[in-house]
């Protein structure tokens, strides 16, 4: 229904934003990942007013590229401010992708790296993982 007679379509993006003369794979592609960034915006935008004036604070965005945020907290809050980010982000992303809960998990480090993983002692709380726990 999109198809513009020349091998172009028309692809609907979030926010009422109409991106024109696309091809096939980027009209399939497009509309996907435009709810995503638009998910991601809504996340990034509660998050900065929660730690700037609400209940995150002092907690303070410091990264946030294509799909990962990262985020500085006080030392021995990290748990708490998961459990907290969480219900935001699932209420920020909620607004964009109503029929399908999008899920999270963070990991907890004293420095950033891809090789971080999600840490939990016994009780089942977020530890600070540790590039020692993965040297080899």
């Amino acid at each position: 229904s999109t198809d513009n007679g020349d091998g172009a379509f028309d692809v609907e993006l979030e926010y009422g934003i109409v991106r024109s003369g696309v091809w096939y794979s980027a009209k399939a592609n497009n509309g996907f990942q435009a709810r995503a960034a638009a998910a991601m915006s809504e996340v990034v935008i509660d998050l900065v007013e929660a730690c700037y004036i609400g209940h995150l604070a002092p907690a303070r965005p410091c990264l946030f590229i294509h799909d990962e945020l990262l985020i500085e907290v006080p030392a021995g809050t990290g748990h708490e401010f998961e459990l907290e980010f969480l219900k935001l982000a699932e209420r920020a992303t909620a607004r964009i992708c109503k029929h399908v809960p999008l899920t999270w998990a963070g990991e907890l480090c004293d420095r950033y790296s891809k090789s971080a993983k999600r840490v939990l002692d016994a009780n089942g709380r977020l530890m600070v993982w540790s590039p020692e726990e993965t040297a080899t």
